[in-house]
């Protein structure tokens, strides 16, 4: 017994340690000496403390990585007064957290005073990152520096935590229709899966849905733009499994109680799958990314595919020995309405405040944006000119060239296949339908779209002919009848 007892001890030691220093592997301040990354286990007790500069933020989230080092630097300010503490929580990981607090878009720095009375202070964004330490130190003039008990700071700014959902939703049905998945098959493919992967996703870690853990979806205003995306998804994307899948979650939230909670929703994303990317896949992505590393890559590659789709016309999901089985064939949205569509979705379903703020503001300024006219050609290279744009800005200052694609991707993109050459539009043009488009989609002419009407008016019309027919042998035969009576 007492061998037993002196092996616990070392063992329990170890596990102890791992988990208290069981630090999410995205996590951008884990190895950071100045920002302490704090867990949903750690975060209560951290901020009982008080004096807590906490930067709520997502690992993806581009604007978030790109001020990793300006916040470290403010932090230090604070190196000679351990009653300050700057700390960091990754809500894309641990959502509960940021869901009480009202966490709506990302990074959101707020400052939990020592004035326990008081809630925490929102650091207002317009001053810009680089003065926040002078804010800080204002806010403590402010405050007077007051202590109080621990429970008394978590009993004041923890919000309440959520209750059980009233309903049990049972995992969500998809209709699935019979085509082949090699997703190693060819890049296109792969790609596909990383962007049907990215939209899960975002429907998980959007922020405007669900304003707390007592919100119910058909209360969002949100809401109707999920939808409306939902039904453009449902048109678009190439794959015949996502979009019968995809229009059956539409459906399902249509049909959902009006009280359906957070919770319940998490419930169906679980039980939907897009082709062979199941939703659960979009809990924790990152091991199922197939060309990707990122999320945003992954949504980059969803807003191609669906741009490259325009104006395309896809079979019906159901047909039979060259019949119609009571559908007509899909056509995709066009390039205007796939550009709205993009801009929709950033605008609600991209929690990164300043990333969705630099797109809307270029989307809105943007002059040759797609339009009623716009042909598939030109949708594709607006799209990749609106990304080279976002790249740039993103990239520029650590970068040589940030210019989109890279030339090790694609050399013969560049004039005189050279580093520093201008883009050659219809090589990259080949490029993009080479990487994100793939023969594998099923598509038919779009004059074909309308051969169904064709064939109803046709049995229509045949049938009249026979029931002529039919009913004038009828009145013939009654007449002859008649007449030998």
């Amino acid at each position: 017994m007492k061998g037993k007892g002196r092996i616990r001890w070392p063992l329990a030691l170890i596990v102890l340690f791992v988990r208290c220093g069981a630090i999410h592997e995205s996590s951008l301040y884990k190895d950071s000496a100045d920002v302490i990354e704090v867990e949903e286990d750690t975060f209560d007790h951290f901020i009982a403390k008080g004096n807590v500069v906490m930067k709520f933020y997502a690992h993806w989230c581009p604007h978030c990585v790109s001020i990793v080092n300006l916040v470290q630097q403010q932090a230090r300010n604070f190196k000679g007064d351990p009653t300050v503490k700057f700390a960091a929580l990754d809500c894309a990981v641990f959502g509960s957290v940021c869901e009480r607090f009202g966490i709506r878009s990302y990074p959101s720095i707020r400052f939990f005073t020592s004035n326990v009375s008081a809630p925490p202070l929102d650091f207002p964004r317009e001053r810009g990152y680089s003065d926040l330490a002078a804010w800080v130190t204002e806010e403590m003039a402010k405050s007077g520096g007051t202590s109080g008990s621990a429970e008394a700071v978590s009993s004041s700014r923890s919000p309440p935590s959520s209750s059980e959902p009233s309903v049990a939703l049972a995992a969500g049905q998809v209709t699935t229709v019979a085509s082949p998945w090699a997703v190693e098959q060819s890049q296109p493919i792969g790609r596909l899966w990383d962007a049907l992967l990215a939209f899960l996703y975002s429907l998980r870690q959007t922020t405007t849905l669900f304003s707390g853990p007592d919100s119910r979806l058909r209360d969002s205003d949100a809401y109707p733009e999920l939808m409306r995306v939902l039904g453009a998804m449902a048109r678009s994307l190439p794959s015949a499994e996502a979009r019968v899948a995809v229009k059956d979650l539409r459906e399902q939230l249509a049909e959902a109680s009006p009280r359906l909670t957070h919770k319940e929703f998490e419930v169906i994303l679980d039980g939907i799958a897009l082709g062979p990317v199941r939703g659960a896949y979009s809990r924790e992505p990152e091991p199922h990314w197939r060309h990707c590393a990122t999320y945003t890559c992954g949504l980059w590659s969803l807003f191609h595919i669906l741009m490259l789709s325009a104006g395309q016309v896809y079979p019906a999901p159901q047909v039979a020995a060259g019949f119609m089985a009571g559908e007509p064939p899909t056509e995709a949205c066009a390039a205007e309405e796939v550009s709205e569509t993009m801009r929709t979705f950033v605008d609600q379903f991209f929690p990164c405040a300043e990333c969705r703020g630099h797109f809307l503001k270029m989307w809105e300024a943007d002059s040759s944006k797609p339009n009623a006219t716009t042909n598939r050609y030109d949708g594709v290279m607006w799209l990749w000119s609106t990304h080279n744009v976002v790249n740039t800005r993103l990239w520029q200052d650590r970068a040589a060239d940030a210019r989109w694609p890279s030339f090790e991707s694609c050399t013969h993109c560049r004039a005189n296949h050279e580093v520093t050459g201008e883009f050659i539009p219809s090589l990259v043009y080949q490029h993009l339908v080479h990487s994100y488009w793939s023969s594998e989609y099923a598509t038919v002419d779009k004059r074909a779209s309308y051969n169904w009407l064709f064939v109803v008016v046709g049995m229509f019309a045949i049938g009249s002919l026979l029931y002529m027919c039919v009913s004038g042998s009828m009145r013939s035969g009654s007449g002859s009848g008649r007449k030998s009576a």
